[in-house]
């Protein structure tokens, strides 16, 4: 049997299958990477991913002591400037009393100055010269009057801060139903005398300080109106640097005083406890940490995109996993390029880098630490 000659297909005809069946194919698989090239182009641009962080606070030793009183739990919900510990005051209130010592020991030397100048001022001719010392022996001693009126005070404060704290530990017992009322009512009434004390004793310091400006400044007028009055500095010059070194210790004092206690700085809940009741602190050494119950969101731009987005751009925020959407500021970018948090690669064998960018706060998306963000950039 011969075989059949295949007959040949037009090239028209050829070119019309092309048409109908492969052309359309290639045309949809182009159109369909070429959307897929430009949605990864829009993404890289104009959404990013984030976490919500949250700035931990760390209360530490203000000065060297034992730690007295921890009024907080680990994981205890905390307000600002809610009392959180307490140092020992024992050590406070010793140095107190040995200035006190020391404040009556100036006075002591203040009054035999006086009185030897007072003996010597009877061989003096001229009386202004004696009417000058007195004036200068009557300020050296309103200056030991004001150290002697700030000694008391920090003292009184010192108690009322103590009283406070006991108080405030009576009124939550009490709340609790583990405390006496009548503990508490004893203990704010005393709080209340020495209160009174410290108005008393700020009132006092207050007229003795205008008391000394007028007296300095009415030796000052007699010394330029008498300038050949006898020098008698030296023999005042120790007195003085003592009263100046006093002056200091008060000054140290009153700082340990304003430090004796430590409060929340903000609102959150203990992280950490890193020290005891009882225990032995030195200066800057951890008790405790707080987490704000606000946390910020942190995006990171690119490293290698075209533009980088400023400080006061507009962007919408949404959680992963929640279709809440919220509009944000930019705050803050940082400066430099970093390397971009693991958990945020997109392929977890390759590092990313980029710019950290702060969000304004965006507490209606109830963020804690960690939380995954999408941050999409609402361009102008």
């Amino acid at each position: 049997m011969a075989k059949l000659k295949r007959i040949p297909i037009p090239f028209t005809r050829r070119l019309e299958t092309f048409q109908r069946q492969v052309l359309p194919l290639f045309v949809w698989l182009l159109a369909i990477a070429g959307v897929v090239y430009l949605l990864e182009q829009e993404e890289g641009r104009f959404h990013f991913v984030g976490l919500a962080e949250s700035q931990e606070y760390v209360v530490a030793s203000p000065q060297d002591g034992l730690l007295q009183e921890l009024f907080v739990e680990l994981y205890q919900e905390v307000e600002e400037g809610e009392l959180l510990a307490a140092m020992d005051s024992r050590i406070l209130t010793a140095d107190l009393d040995v200035a006190n010592a020391e404040v009556a020991r100036l006075d002591a030397e203040q009054q035999s100055l006086r009185a030897e100048l007072e003996s010597e001022s009877r061989e003096l001719a001229r009386d202004w010269e004696k009417d000058y010392r007195r004036f200068v022996m009557d300020g050296v001693g309103l200056q030991i009057d004001i150290l002697q009126a700030r000694v008391e005070l920090e003292t009184d404060l010192v108690e009322a801060e103590r009283l406070r704290i006991s108080a405030e530990r009576a009124a939550s017992l009490l709340e609790a139903n583990a405390g006496s009322e009548a503990d508490a009512e004893d203990l704010a009434l005393a709080r209340e005398v020495v209160l009174a004390r410290v108005a008393t004793s700020r009132d006092l310091l207050s007229e003795l300080e205008i008391q000394f400006a007028s007296a300095q400044q009415r030796t000052s007028g007699f010394a330029i109106t008498e300038p050949d009055i006898t020098s008698f500095a030296p023999r005042l010059e120790a007195l003085r640097q003592a009263i100046v070194v006093q002056e200091l210790r008060l000054r140290s004092l009153e700082i340990q005083r304003e430090h004796m206690v430590m409060r929340a700085p903000t609102r959150g809940v203990v992280a950490s406890l890193a020290a005891s009741k009882g225990r032995s602190l030195v200066l800057g050494q951890e008790i405790l940490r707080i987490l704000p119950h606000q946390s910020d969101v942190v995006f990171f731009q690119p490293h290698l995109a075209a533009a980088t987005i400023q400080v006061g751009a507009k962007v919408e925020v949404t959680r992963f996993g929640s279709q809440k959407v919220v509009e944000a500021v930019v705050t803050d970018v940082a400066p430099q390029v970093d390397a971009i948090p693991a958990s945020l690669w997109r392929d977890p064998a390759v590092a990313e880098y980029g710019r950290a960018t702060r969000l304004s706060p965006t507490p209606s998306l109830h963020l804690v630490p960690g939380d995954p963000v999408q941050v999409r950039f609402l361009a102008d």
